[in-house]
């Protein structure tokens, strides 16, 4: 994005805002700590999402029965303890 003098003249006025307003330096703190929670959840939810994905291949391959525990543990990156658990629940 090239620097205009019309974005110079936002970006000047907007730290200016900061300096003199801590009300505004309080917002945009808010808004930024905000920002950072959502993405840290939406991390989480994702990694969340792989390790269900994980299991249910797992419990998908241990149905099967064609593979071993030591198998499935290394192509799902589960541990063997959560393969054996998994296995001892059905």
């Amino acid at each position: 994005m090239e620097i205009t003098d019309e974005n110079l003249k936002i970006i000047q006025e907007y730290e200016r805002l900061l300096e003199s307003d801590s009300r505004f330096g309080l917002l945009y703190n808010v808004e930024k700590d905000q920002k950072r929670m959502i993405s840290y959840y939406e991390q989480e939810g994702r990694k969340e999402g792989i390790k269900e994905e994980k299991i249910t291949t797992a419990k998908k391959l241990l149905k099967m029965g064609i593979v071993t525990i030591e198998q499935i543990a290394e192509a799902t990156e589960l541990s063997i303890e959560e393969i054996k658990k998994l296995a001892n629940k059905n």
